[in-house]
């Protein structure tokens, strides 16, 4: 039986409804902290998997080709801090200040916990 999303529910079956994300950010060693950086976060993202195929994916992408020519990009924070590889277009401040704003409410907007 075919819902009106893009995927039915027979396809989901067998898999969890829940997606879990996972992602470090900053250095676990305790024997030398970077004093610039003295952080170490690690975050969990958990979404329905329904939700992430059908509105997150999309969304994202969207975000992705209007700075890109493909979507294949990794939103790394590092890299778009020093606006570096892929992230170099953010040396214009008012490209910078746009992406920035528009990535904020990306992520407000999106329905994950």
């Amino acid at each position: 039986m075919i819902t009106n999303n893009l995927i039915s529910r027979h396809e989901i079956q067998g898999h969890s409804r829940l997606i879990a994300f996972f992602d470090e950010c900053g250095d676990h060693s305790m024997e030398k902290i970077d004093r610039d950086f003295p952080l170490f976060v690690l975050a969990t993202v958990i979404v329905e998997r329904r939700v992430y195929i059908e509105e997150i994916v999309p969304r994202l992408n969207h975000f992705k080709l209007s700075y890109w020519d493909h979507e294949g990009i990794n939103l790394h924070s590092r890299d778009i801090r020093k606006a570096q590889g892929p992230f170099s277009i953010l040396q214009n401040s008012e490209r910078r200040e746009r992406f920035l704003t528009e990535l904020t409410i990306l992520m407000e907007e999106l329905p994950y916990t």
